[in-house]
């Protein structure tokens, strides 16, 4: 379980397995590739497990995140067979009356406009998560050689997508999901060693507005990751790290760190 992701609430995390985009810095080696196996054995059990923990547990809330949660689209029922899995853990975890994020990478486009394009401030959708994070790894620029990919979208594609859905979330008509319930979302950048800079962060700036809510998570070195020269890379200084902030703060006054403490 995390208060990280949603500061202040307590959310079990559940990380989907595969991923669209394969960042160097990645430490995540085992979710990319989706195992040859059932998806209707694996739904079944999940959804057990999901409902056993939402009827006993404490906590309130879930996360929903990967690898990359917006790709996957297993189901038993043909009467949702066009909707992502995260549609239905969204719906299971609002039957118990409890929260759900997602946390994207922000380059399955179509899959997120469509589930936002149901948001009506008079009628309530319990397939819409209540909040809902993008990544913004890099600039647009620098996306290029972040990343290897084993989707039939070329990168340039996935990476254009990205940027879609950061104009998406901020141009909504409405945030409202009926008269009460209102969606909110942040961005996420890693402060990534030799790839995050000034000049990043400035490239960055255009695309995010004022009111935003801009978070900058600290990179932290892990043994293995997809790309070797992370294994060696060193993690930005305490004064570099807090340069980067104050530089996006000069637009976007809510622009922090990833609270890791809480």
């Amino acid at each position: 379980n995390s208060c990280i992701e949603v500061p202040g609430k307590n959310f079990l995390v559940v990380e989907l397995l595969g991923c669209n985009m394969q960042c160097g810095y990645c430490c995540k080696l085992d979710m990319f590739k989706i195992n040859d196996v059932s998806y209707d054995e694996v739904y079944v059990s999940f959804i057990e497990f999901l409902e056993k923990y939402l009827n006993s547990s404490s906590y309130r809330n879930i996360v929903v995140s990967g690898g990359e949660p917006l790709m996957q689209y297993p189901f038993l029922d043909n009467s949702m067979s066009n909707k992502n899995i995260t549609y239905l853990i969204t719906y299971i975890v609002h039957h118990y009356n409890k929260e759900v994020k997602i946390h994207t990478n922000g380059a399955n486009f179509d899959t997120l406009n469509h589930m936002l394009s149901t948001l009506d401030p008079n009628k309530y959708n319990p397939f819409v998560p209540d909040y809902i994070a993008i990544d913004i790894k890099c600039s647009k620029e620098t996306y290029q050689t972040m990343f290897t990919t084993e989707s039939n979208e070329p990168p340039s594609e996935l990476i254009d997508n990205v940027f879609k859905s950061l104009t998406l979330i901020q141009n909504l008509r409405t945030y409202y999901n009926g008269p009460k319930k209102k969606v909110s979302y942040e961005f996420i950048t890693p402060m990534i060693p030799e790839v995050t800079s000034i000049d990043e962060i400035e490239r960055i700036l255009p695309y995010i507005k004022e009111n935003s809510a801009w978070r900058f998570k600290k990179f932290k070195k892990k043994i293995k990751h997809v790309d070797a020269f992370f294994d060696r890379a060193y993690n930005l200084l305490s004064h570099e790290e807090y340069e980067l902030l104050e530089v996006a703060q000069r637009k976007v006054k809510n622009a922090c760190f990833i609270n890791e403490k809480t």
